[in-house]
């Protein structure tokens, strides 16, 4: 049982260390997404080693195990940010990844329309897609954002309420969409629709520049912020971890769920089952509260989406 448990804990060592030494190279980034199932791992070794006896090895594996859990645990952020917000304005918001605009597009117009979205930020759009979107939600969504104005393609976001386009200033080709939302008797809200390269071999660097832009951009939002969409990366990638500490939560970890439960990539595998949150919903929680969070399969797509009802700061009466 010994014997076991230490390949247990060897397997679990790497899985977990990569999350320790960072993401510079590849499969560091894939090795770190998976460290939230190495929990699993240490509690299976844990039982091993404590049937053997083996005290000494099971102390120093029941170290590691609460070390893990606490990468996992939510923030005090989070937490605060589920809490009920008196007067609050609700918005219910969904970000679906469209997979080379390989989507099915009259599903995700049939989700919006019964689950009355008021915003929608779709990633990997293409121009066919981009249509029938658009003229599918024109009546319940008619504003349209998208990240780069000269085509229908890329990161778009489609909103119930007037939203204003904002100068990315970004860099050229990043499939980022910023935009001032004005939402009936709330704060205005920054909106920024993400979709990140994601960190293959050969593509690491742009990837986590892509979240350093990102960090730079949320560093200087003042006021109530939202981002959403694909960003390729999970709490356990330190480029996230930077981006959390501008002052965001992750909606998911507010409904105080494990990190296995919603996840949303890969979603089309017959014989590879959904692992990792790739996909999440970021607010400020000074200024935006969390009511609820869920995972939307949508037919042909790689990505389950997000839908989340967030409570938004009412606006000062004048």
């Amino acid at each position: 049982m010994v014997l076991i448990a230490a390949l247990i804990v060897a397997g679990c060592a790497v899985v977990s260390g990569a999350r320790l030494v960072g993401v510079s190279r590849s499969p560091l980034p894939q090795l770190a997404a998976l460290a939230p199932w190495t929990i699993f791992g240490w509690a299976a070794a844990l039982v091993l080693l404590a049937a053997a006896r083996s005290w000494w090895f099971a102390a120093v594996v029941l170290i590691l195990l609460i070390v893990q859990v606490s990468w996992v645990w939510p923030t005090r952020a989070a937490q605060a940010a589920a809490e009920p917000r008196a007067e609050a304005v609700v918005v219910r918001v969904m970000t679906v990844n469209a997979f080379v605009g390989a989507a099915d597009a009259d599903q995700m117009i049939r989700i919006a329309r019964a689950d009355q979205v008021d915003l929608l930020v779709v990633e990997e759009v293409l121009p066919d897609l981009a249509a029938g979107l658009s003229a599918g939600l024109g009546d319940e969504l008619p504003h349209l954002v998208r990240s780069d104005p000269e085509t229908a393609s890329g990161t778009m976001i489609w909103s119930r309420w007037p939203i204003h386009p904002i100068e990315p200033s970004l860099g050229a080709g990043r499939q980022i969409a910023r935009a001032l939302l004005h939402v009936p008797g709330a704060v205005p809200l920054t909106v920024t629709g993400v979709h990140t390269m994601s960190p293959g071999h050969g593509r690491i660097a742009g990837w986590a520049g892509d979240l350093d832009v990102l960090v730079r951009a949320s560093a200087r939002t003042t006021g109530a912020h939202l981002l959403l969409g694909d960003f390729n990366a999970t709490r356990d990638h330190q480029p996230f971890r930077r981006l959390l500490a501008t002052g965001l939560v992750d909606a998911a970890e507010t409904m105080r769920t494990p990190p296995w439960r919603g996840v949303t990539w890969p979603a089309n595998k017959r014989w590879l089952p959904a692992a990792v949150r790739l996909d999440h919903v970021l607010v400020t929680p000074s200024s935006v509260g969390v009511r609820a969070v869920r995972v939307v399969p949508i037919a042909g797509s790689d990505h389950r989406g997000i839908r989340a009802d967030l409570e938004l700061t009412p606006k000062p009466v004048e």
